[in-house]
């Protein structure tokens, strides 16, 4: 199933080559020929392509003509649906392993404390490796304080991140920083997985098959 290469039979009108778009179906007729839209005609070599006169083409044009059965067009064309859903399919069974990989990961902790992910953004936007939105590609997801904790030599306020309070480096732009929540395939709301490694340091002691 591969397009074959044809020329325009005569002077091809201007015309027509500006208005022609997309596929178009064509048949063969004698003398290695194919007549499309009634009244303009290809000819290829028929040294190449050996298909009976009446048996319907697709044609293309890209920079030039390229035609091929109307069967293996519509064979290729299942193909690549069939292809697309598969990578559909592969995307959605893969979106679901990544969120319950994150929740089976995330439900580990038993924290005394409500708590979010959260992203310290930073002014990033116009360099190579940030997303030009203040975050960098390989974000970070920190463990994100929705109470005060103070327990042994944990002590952080409301809005702090696990890993460090206001005055430490999470202090920096600090009205940039963001929750954190990720969708998948299905839909579904979750907690991204907490890959701070400072923030997991601290977090061992609350790990529920430690208490």
């Amino acid at each position: 199933m591969i397009w074959s290469k044809a020329t325009y039979d005569g002077f091809i009108p201007p015309l027509y080559l500006n208005t022609f778009s997309g596929n178009r179906e064509g048949v063969i007729v004698e003398g290695n020929r194919i007549n499309i839209d009634k009244e303009h005609y290809l000819k290829y070599d028929g040294k190449d392509v050996c298909l009976p006169t009446g048996t319907p083409v697709m044609v293309k044009l890209n920079r030039w003509f390229w035609f091929m059965s109307k069967d293996d067009f519509d064979k290729l064309q299942l193909q690549k649906e069939e292809e697309r859903q598969r990578q559909e399919e592969d995307y959605r069974l893969k979106s679901i392993t990544r969120r319950e990989e994150a929740e089976q990961f995330n439900s580990e902790f038993n924290f005394p404390f409500e708590w979010e992910i959260g992203v310290k953004a930073v002014l990033s936007g116009l360099t190579e490796r940030s997303m030009g939105n203040g975050l960098y590609q390989n974000t970070v997801h920190h463990i994100y304080l929705k109470n005060s904790v103070n327990i042994d030599r944990v002590k952080r306020n409301a809005g702090d991140f696990l890993c460090t309070s206001k005055g430490g480096n999470n202090g920096h732009f600090a009205e940039l920083r963001t929750e954190e929540y990720f969708q998948d395939a299905e839909g579904a709301i979750y907690k991204p997985k907490i890959t701070c490694k400072s923030c997991l340091k601290i977090a061992e002691r609350w790990r529920a098959h430690e208490i």
